[in-house]
């Protein structure tokens, strides 16, 4: 286990990832994207590698805002480093590239890495790529919804039919969800319903919800609106529901891999 102290740089990097003098690394025979496991106080994290020829000196890790906040490092505290395997969920996203079916304990894996920060963002936009080329069949589609919705919180909704719905999404000004949601609550219908916030437009549906009512509600809140009026239309940025789902989300936006209909395939 090596020790290396700590310098913060201020910005953002949206994953866990930590940066070694380029010396250092090859000491340690670290690769760029190997994994290495953060200690400091008591917390631990797993860290992707990149390296850094002149902002670090050999015996510094240089950490993003995110890293640096999960460990409640500051500049200077000695962080030790110890060099982690290749996750098996790689092994598994290749397997999905060569378009082989994947089981439920492999899709799993995948979502638990994505989960526990374990896969670059290049990693992602291969896995993603690989369901958009190749699909999911039945079975790889209900594990995949399985892991995702227990990636997070759930809802305990009591009653015999739970129900969503779904439109295409962005289009300005379009507001399906809002004359669906109240029409299925109406007629008995148990639909709790996250939504967006401006992703794709100047103002998603949460934000205009938010013009009527309060849309930043807690799980329990939920649940009680629901158990009174059979429907809600919440931000689904406000509670940890399907947290996988996001992650995987702001990686197929920018590269707008929407999933193919039935139509499309003929």
């Amino acid at each position: 286990m090596t020790q290396l102290k700590t310098k913060i740089f201020e910005v953002e990097q949206g994953q866990n990832e930590c940066i070694l003098n380029t010396v250092t690394a090859m000491q340690l025979g670290l690769s760029i994207y190997d994994r290495v496991q953060l200690k400091l106080k008591g917390k631990q994290i797993v860290a992707i590698v990149d390296f850094s020829h002149q902002a670090l000196a050999p015996d510094e890790i240089g950490l993003f805002e995110e890293v640096a906040k999960l460990l409640e490092a500051q500049a200077g505290d000695l962080i030790s480093l110890e060099s982690l395997q290749r996750p098996m969920s790689l092994d598994y996203i290749k397997k999905k590239l060569d378009n082989k079916m994947l089981s439920q304990k492999e899709i799993h894996s995948i979502i638990q890495d994505l989960m526990h920060e374990n896969l670059s963002s290049t990693e992602l936009a291969a896995f993603i790529t690989a369901i958009y080329i190749n699909g999911l069949s039945m079975d790889e589609t209900i594990a995949l919804t399985n892991a995702i919705a227990q990636s997070g919180d759930m809802l305990k909704v009591d009653h015999a039919i739970v129900v969503s719905e779904h439109s295409i999404g962005g289009v300005a000004g379009d507001r399906v969800s809002m004359l669906l949601v109240p029409l299925m609550a109406s007629l008995g219908l148990r639909i709790p319903k996250t939504a967006a916030r401006a992703i794709s437009s100047a103002s998603g549906t949460s934000d205009a919800m938010e013009v009527l009512a309060p849309v930043s509600l807690t799980v329990p809140q939920i649940e009680s609106v629901v158990q009174k009026t059979n429907g809600c239309l919440v931000w689904g940025g406000a509670v940890r529901l399907a947290s996988a789902d996001d992650k995987l989300i702001k990686i197929r936006n920018p590269l707008r891999l929407d999933p193919k209909s039935e139509y499309q395939k003929l």
